[in-house]
């Protein structure tokens, strides 16, 4: 009898610090725009267009980011995020434009930021990241021709300066290089 009123109060102060630790919020989301990303920089060559094509011209409106983590210490936390990014360039043939390249890219990678500096409402971080980009490649050559198909490539995000304003609802900007780009902004949200 003795031992299951050992195993009824350890069992409570679990439950009773699930609870406490509960209400500390420890998970946070993230939604980002960032532009400038690691396809622009090494113009990663198309499966589906043919070797004697090249691209050039490489633009992107923007890669936008949704990211869950979760406070693993004081300063550490880890999860992951998934991405979009449409990239358009146009084909060289013989150096002469004869079409164009559309990239529809989706990018799931996993994540772990640090804080150097951690304030009540300013936090200065560091993000990595390494994840897989998948999607499908689509050109269009002025005499008419088309194709598509996949295309799929590891990636990965080096961010060594982040800043976050705000506390339980907040701004942020992340300067470095990968798949979310040189720069992004966005917001997060403690929950």
């Amino acid at each position: 009898m003795n031992l299951v009123k050992i195993v009824f109060i350890f069992l409570y102060f679990i439950f009773l610090q699930v609870i406490v630790k509960s209400q500390e919020s420890s998970n946070f989301s993230k939604a980002a725009y960032g532009n400038y990303t690691i396809d622009q920089f090494f113009n990663i060559k198309s499966n589906v267009l043919p070797n004697n094509y090249s691209r050039s011209n490489i633009k992107s409106k923007g890669a936008i980011f949704i990211s869950f983590s979760h406070l693993i210490s004081e300063k550490i936390s880890s999860g992951a995020s998934f991405g979009s990014n449409k990239i358009t360039s146009d084909i060289l043939l013989n150096n002469q434009v004869v079409g164009t390249l559309n990239r529809y890219l989706y990018t799931l990678a996993i994540e772990s930021d640090f804080a150097y500096i951690k304030k009540q409402n300013f936090q200065l971080y560091a993000v990595t990241g390494i994840g897989y980009s998948f999607g499908k490649d689509e050109y269009f050559i002025n005499t008419g021709h088309s194709d598509k198909g996949s295309i799929g490539f590891m990636v990965f995000q080096v961010s060594p300066i982040a800043l976050k304003f705000g506390n339980r609802v907040a701004i942020f900007t992340e300067l470095g290089f990968g798949y979310k780009g040189i720069a992004n902004l966005g917001f997060s949200y403690v929950f």
